[in-house]
């Protein structure tokens, strides 16, 4: 997976990553996007190569890096859709100190 996944090239190359992520797990885009906070048809168009927000992108890599797990992200969805428990452990994560 390339390093630069916010430049214009590399977003499609990181898009075509997650998808065959995706089907090497076996998972609907429901199913694998809604871990991430995001709707099917966003994560579609995710696929397609259409701009992956930082802050998504962010969450994946350290979903990937197994900084943040599967129950840290059901937890943070959740909770009213308040991640703040997520949000705190992302600043512990990256050095941050709020």
């Amino acid at each position: 997976m390339t390093k630069d996944i916010f430049g214009e090239t590399s977003d499609y190359i990181y898009a075509k990553n997650l998808k065959s992520l995706r089907k090497v797990w076996r998972e609907n885009q429901t199913d694998f996007w809604y871990r991430f906070g995001v709707t099917q048809s966003r994560g579609s168009r995710f696929e397609k190569g259409i701009g992956i927000p930082p802050s998504v992108a962010i969450l994946i890599e350290l979903y990937l890096e197994k900084k943040v797990s599967d129950t840290d992200l059901l937890t943070a969805l959740h909770n009213n859709n308040q991640p703040m428990g997520l949000e705190l452990k992302v600043h512990s994560i990256l050095g941050r100190n709020n």
